[in-house]
C-alpha cells in the first residue's frame, strides 16, 4: 500500500514554515496508519501546520499529536 501523504503539499514562501491539508487520500474515508503519521512527522521538520480533513480527521489529528508529543 502506498502512503496518502505526499511531501510539499503546499509550502510557505522562501522556507518559512509547512501546511499540510490532509483530504484522506483517495477519499475521505481514509483512516491514516501510524506509518503515515510517522511520515507526516519527518516531512514536518522545522514549524508546520497540519489540518485533517477526512472523516476520521478528529482521530487522526489526536494520534498525530500523541505522536508528536513523544518524539519531543
Amino acid at each position: 500500500m502506498t502512503s496518502q501523504i505526499k511531501a510539499g503539499c503546499c509550502g510557505f514562501p522562501q522556507g518559512g514554515g509547512k501546511y499540510f491539508r490532509l483530504h484522506g487520500g483517495r477519499n475521505y474515508r481514509h483512516r491514516y496508519t501510524d506509518d503515515e503519521l510517522a511520515r507526516l512527522w519527518e516531512l514536518c521538520s522545522g514549524e508546520a501546520y497540519v489540518l485533517f480533513n477526512n472523516i476520521t480527521m478528529r482521530n487522526d489529528a489526536l494520534r498525530f499529536k500523541e505522536l508528536t508529543e513523544s518524539k519531543e
